[in-house]
């Protein structure tokens, strides 16, 4: 556990009792917090530094934004949180602060999330030595996944929101699908420098999720150790298949719902958080994995796990929100950027759905009954049969969703009608 309260008066010199930590949820990986001063940064750093011969404004650049009095500060692990075998390299953070910078000094890109109305986060300082990136706060912002669960987690949106009726699900949807386009046809076949500077993918990582996979496809005797490593492969061992049209974008390569915040009503504000795996892939892909993740909120509400069993009322609305935002999404992402559903569109959806779909068995598989663990497992599965061996090989004839299909919550619901668009352009 990471002693922020040490680190601030070590790194800062401020006292404290004149600041106050708050933890921060949404991401599993690092420690995130809210630092907030009882005074500008800057106001305090000068104090201290006028009695101290250890000045700590020495430890921030000196264009660094100094004059809030609120930051949001991560500390990056290097290795998987309460797994200490399972190692992370923390190079990641630092192409995460290239990220930030990229992100508001592109023209591009910072025109696109302008026009789009998104926030990005700016980056305020990165602490190499210590591992932590300090960054601008947005504010008191709750994640998509919560804003999907709103009756199953009542408690949270209320402590949020007030009570009060936010945009609809359609219309966030129809916000991030937009905005996802926009980043990516700012960003179509970037140059070499900014692929070596601004992505990080690790073999090491992507062999883990391949060993997921096969260890979930085998678990519920759906193939053969050999045919489900041959399955898991399709996924691409940089985290997306190789796309023959030549087509890529430069990505946030870890799109999920947690990484997509809203600001309360009656804002519509949105902000992408976390950007330390960009990637450099098919826009395919991209879109094919945050699909999957809003499947795996319908999933939830026809196979919650004990415990977690909602109404029918409240599990209906939630899987009606989900797939409302999903269809919303893809609606909107072929509306603004039709020229990115090249040929190789299909597989790289279907890889990154499959792949992620079926992860949610083992990453979210609090939320699932024995039953939904297979299903999602089983709906991944399928789109990476689909997918076949390669472009020329896919099927979607293939896609035997039988979990999905009988409750309308698969990618039957959320991914098809978008490929219908593909094989149309």
């Amino acid at each position: 556990m990471f002693d922020w309260d040490t680190y601030i008066t070590e790194t800062i010199g401020i006292p404290a009792n004149e600041f106050g930590i708050t933890k921060l949820t949404g991401g599993i990986i690092n420690s995130t917090v809210r630092l907030r001063l009882d005074k500008p940064l800057s106001e305090g750093i000068a104090a201290h530094d006028a009695s101290s011969t250890q000045p700590a404004s020495s430890a921030f650049p000196t264009n660094a934004a100094t004059n809030a009095t609120s930051y949001v500060l991560k500390f990056a692990p290097a290795h998987m949180p309460n797994e200490p075998s399972v190692p992370l390299s923390t190079a990641r953070q630092a192409v995460e602060a290239r990220a930030l910078r990229h992100l508001s000094t592109d023209p591009q890109l910072a025109g696109a999330l302008r026009a789009a109305d998104v926030a990005v986060p700016s980056l305020v300082w990165h602490d190499e030595e210590r591992k932590v990136l300090w960054i601008s706060d947005l504010g008191e912002l709750t994640t998509l996944s919560d804003y999907l669960r709103a009756q199953v987690v009542d408690e949270v949106v209320s402590a949020l929101w007030d009570g009060k009726e936010g945009p609809s699900p359609a219309a966030i949807g129809a916000k991030l699908g937009t905005a996802l386009a926009s980043i990516h046809a700012a960003s179509i076949n970037p140059p070499p420098e900014t692929v070596a500077q601004l992505t990080y993918r690790e073999t090491d990582v992507a062999n883990q999720l391949k060993g997921y996979l096969e260890v979930l496809f085998t678990k519920y005797e759906l193939d053969t150790p050999a045919d489900a490593e041959k399955l898991a492969l399709r996924m691409g061992l940089d985290f997306s298949p190789e796309p023959r049209d030549g087509l890529k974008v430069w990505g946030m390569g870890d799109l999920w719902p947690g990484s997509v915040l809203l600001t309360t009503p009656p804002s519509d504000g949105m902000a992408l958080v976390d950007w330390e795996f960009p990637y450099v892939a098919h826009p395919g892909a991209e879109v094919g994995m945050i699909l999957a993740h809003v499947a795996g909120h319908a999933y939830e509400a026809v196979y919650p796990a004990s415990g977690r069993t909602p109404s029918a009322g409240v599990a209906a609305t939630l899987r009606a929100r989900s797939l409302e935002f999903g269809t919303a999404l893809a609606d909107a992402y072929a509306a603004r950027a039709p020229e990115l559903l090249s040929h190789s569109f299909t597989r790289a959806a279907l890889c990154g759905y499959g792949r992620e779909v079926a992860l949610q068995a083992d990453f979210n598989a609090e939320f699932y009954s024995d039953t939904g663990k297979r299903a999602t497992v089983v709906e991944g599965r399928s789109a990476l049969v689909a997918a076949g061996e390669g472009e020329e090989d896919v099927d979607l004839g293939r896609w035997a969703s039988v979990a999905g299909e009988e409750e309308g919550v698969g990618g039957g619901a959320l991914l098809l009608p978008l490929l219908a668009k593909v094989r149309q352009a």
